[in-house]
């Protein structure tokens, strides 16, 4: 448990440090003039980790774009619950979002890379998480939303909801 928390508390100091160059260095100005090259918000899925099938997602992410309104470096934990336990799911992720819009509409491709602990029937399991999603992003003005559907160990599939503010 001591190495998830030192890799969400160091993902977040490094995503809050970096945020912070990027937005005196390469984040473009918005119409009112204030940047926002930071992003968070929360996550909602369902995904099948557990041996019982479905298992409920609930989480967090940070963000910060590497290349302004193209690429993004960012930090999730996620928590997945079922019946028979739950796991918790630190990652770091690079996000793609493609140049082709249609409107408040952009496709985006993310590959995560992190660690997971799974507990069920009690017995605890821990590995390497890596996965692939993708789907769409719709900015609207502050707030984005991003549904999606992922591939990847040790979730196999799911479905996803990112959704959070800009700064």
């Amino acid at each position: 448990m001591k190495k998830i928390l030192f890799v969400i508390l160091a993902g977040l100091v490094g995503m809050l440090a970096f945020a912070q160059e990027a937005e005196k260095e390469v984040a473009p100005k918005t119409e009112t003039g204030s940047v926002r090259a930071f992003r968070a918000g929360l996550d909602l899925g369902m995904n099948m980790e557990q041996s019982d099938g479905y298992t409920f997602v609930l989480g967090f992410h940070t963000d910060t774009a590497l290349v302004p309104e193209t690429l993004l470096l960012g930090t999730q934990m996620d928590w997945t619950f079922s019946h028979s336990g739950y796991t918790a799911n630190p990652s770091m992720y690079l996000e793609w979002l493609m140049p082709i819009h249609a409107g408040v509409m952009t496709p985006f491709l993310k590959g995560n890379l992190g660690m997971f602990t799974l507990h069920e029937n009690d017995e605890t399991q821990d590995g390497v998480l890596a996965g692939i999603e993708a789907g769409l992003s719709f900015d609207l003005g502050k707030f984005y939303l991003e549904p999606g559907v992922q591939f990847g160990y040790p979730y196999m599939w799911g479905l996803c909801l990112r959704t959070g503010l800009k700064f």
